[in-house]
């Protein structure tokens, strides 16, 4: 794989069902990825090792590395034709359409937008500030204050919950 960002790492290795775990050139394990975890500059894969019987543990045991290449990289990248079936999942935006990412193109802004047409009276500001003030009572760190427009009515108002629930 071509040096990424780690953004890209995670966009990329977000649409990935599967990782081969390789010893000796040969597949001895494989796990369905369930999810991502950055550190510093590193993106850790969580998942579970897959049992005897899912038809893609049993097609890649054994097996050598599809991806053998020349890098010093212990890690390499390839499409596996017995993913494809299980890449397939409905659309985030819940249209009922079938896509092989979170969401089909454009339809992460269209749940966006209902979300805050319903949830904050259509105010993309109120949303944005919403998440500030949930993240501040979570630890999370905020965006610089130049992002955060400044409003003590809209903050004494609204205690952490969307205006329209």
């Amino acid at each position: 794989m071509p040096t990424r960002s780690i953004g890209m790492k995670c966009r990329w290795l977000s649409r990935e069902k599967f990782a081969l775990i390789i010893g000796d050139g040969r597949v001895i394990a494989v796990a369905e990825i369930r999810g991502l975890s950055v550190h510093e500059d590193r993106v850790a894969v969580d998942g579970a090792v897959l049992t005897e019987g899912h038809p893609v543990r049993d097609e890649w045991i054994g097996r050598p590395d599809p991806a053998i290449n020349a890098s010093q990289n212990p890690v390499g990248y390839c499409d596996l034709p017995q993913e494809a079936e299980f890449r397939e999942r409905p659309c985030g935006c819940k249209c009922g359409e079938i896509s092989t990412r979170d969401f089909l193109p454009g339809h992460d802004v269209r749940a966006f937008q209902d979300r805050v047409r319903r949830l904050f009276n259509g105010s993309p500001l109120e949303f944005f500030r919403w998440v500030d003030r949930m993240a501040g009572q979570h630890g999370v760190p905020v965006l610089a204050i130049r992002s955060r427009p400044n409003s003590d009515a809209a903050d004494a108002v609204d205690q952490g919950e969307p205006s329209n629930p």
